[in-house]
């Protein structure tokens, strides 16, 4: 008769499969683009097409890699640009709003 430990459970291949459903399930929940482990799954995911396409560009000296790699860096950039300006209206948010002297605002008016 065996007993189950954590440590025993960690490395049984179920769990890997747990691991993997539960990353996707995370990046599919709204707001998850300013978690970690999605921007960091982004950058490895770009970062290696951008290889890939230069990797591609010395083997064929083709020029539509270029302009393949200067898509993905563009997207790459739009999407750092967009999750840190996501990330910057958020933080005022959080905070609560304070109305204008007199309680009224400018919708009532």
């Amino acid at each position: 008769m065996s007993t189950t430990t954590p440590e025993n459970t960690a490395n049984e291949p179920g769990d890997t499969t747990n691991d993997i459903v539960s990353f996707f399930a995370d990046i599919l929940t709204p707001g998850s683009s300013l978690r970690p482990q999605f921007l960091l799954a982004l950058d490895v995911v770009l970062g290696f097409l951008l290889f890939i396409f230069l990797s591609l560009l010395c083997l064929t000296w083709s020029l539509h890699f270029l302009a393949l790699m200067a898509i993905d860096i563009g997207l790459w950039a739009s999407v750092k640009f967009f999750v840190a300006e996501l990330a910057r209206t958020e933080e005022p948010a959080s905070s609560p709003h304070v109305e204008a002297e007199g309680g009224e605002s400018k919708k009532d008016q």
